[in-house]
């Protein structure tokens, strides 16, 4: 007979209109999840907050609110994380939601299998209100280790994707003070895991705010999140030359390879000009990932690496991301 898990969703939030934050809470509660849960809301210090009056309204006691001075994302999920209480751990940020419907499916896999970790993908959303998703089958994959997945594939950072127990954390915590900090996070917490799951299984609403972090045109946020992305590459290539065995070493050099990539993409999409990218790149030939190596990860991965090695590439690749 399937256990019955159990699951602390951590929810961060600060400053969002009411039915951003009721949505992501309503979407966890009217799934009706076959699972003992919490819902830890953690307020990151919102100005004349009004959340816990809010969420007061669903009248649920699976609903935990808490308030913090503000210290950013990192610390209120490192918050959520210390008042957990449940097996499993699932994040979800304030302006996204679950589909009900799917989100089902993955709690049926940790029910039956009960993984360290759980893989699901995401679908980005550009509308307040609710999306629906078609039900779907799960394409379960089943790895011996987390380190094992990463060795074998490129994958999402986003923390949400991925729901584990809470045991493997040994300590780990979000960095506090960086953008990208899931970056940093994700493959740590994949190289403490044993057995991982992909299930194919699409339960995320990502939702597209115009004016998020991610989004800005702001030149000193754009210096930041460049400048945030180069440390965590160098915590990633120093965590891999000191892994604890072979696996994790090649695991974690080719998310550290992989993370370049996406660096380097982003450089040429967002940059605000060609010296502020010639700029990045000589910091990243420094760390020692541009020119990308040469890596037998995908065939993706070896087409970019050939149009972005020279220059008069980079400048064509430029124009060509810049009309995407």
């Amino acid at each position: 007979m399937a256990m019955r898990s159990s699951i602390s969703f951590i929810i961060p939030y600060y400053d969002l209109p009411k039915e951003l934050l009721l949505r992501a809470v309503g979407s966890i509660l009217d799934a009706r999840l076959d699972a003992d849960m919490e819902i830890i809301v953690v307020d990151d210090g919102t100005p004349q907050s009004h959340a816990q009056k809010w969420l007061a309204e669903f009248d649920d006691n699976r609903i935990l609110y808490c308030y913090q001075e503000n210290a950013g994302l990192s610390e209120a999920r490192n918050a959520g994380i210390r008042l957990a209480s449940k097996e499993y751990i699932q994040f979800i940020d304030a302006d996204d939601y679950f589909f009900p419907c799917t989100y089902r499916l993955i709690v049926d896999i940790l029910n039956e299998k009960t993984p360290d970790i759980a893989i699901s993908k995401f679908k980005k959303v550009a509308s307040s209100g609710i999306e629906h998703i078609r039900p779907q089958k799960p394409r379960c994959e089943s790895f011996e280790s987390g380190a094992a997945f990463m060795a074998a594939h490129s994958f999402f950072g986003g923390a949400w994707s991925y729901v584990f127990k809470r045991r493997i954390l040994a300590g780990l915590q979000f960095h506090p003070g960086i953008y990208h900090e899931d970056e940093d996070f994700t493959p740590r917490l994949l190289a403490n895991a044993k057995t991982t799951i992909t299930t194919g299984i699409t339960t995320y609403a990502y939702y597209q705010r115009p004016h998020s972090i991610i989004n800005t045109s702001n030149p000193a946020t754009i210096a930041k999140r460049f400048a945030d992305l180069r440390y965590i590459l160098k915590r990633l290539k120093n965590s891999g030359k000191t892994a604890k065995d072979a696996l994790t070493q090649t695991a974690l050099l080719r998310r550290y390879e992989q993370l370049a990539l996406s660096v380097i993409y982003s450089v040429l999409k967002n940059a605000p000009n060609f010296d502020f990218i010639c700029a990045e790149l000589k910091e990243l030939h420094a760390l020692g990932c541009y020119p990308l190596p040469r890596r037998h990860y995908s065939w993706k991965y070896n087409l970019f690496r050939l149009l972005t090695n020279k220059r008069w590439k980079l400048r064509i690749m430029r124009f060509l991301l810049k009309q995407r």
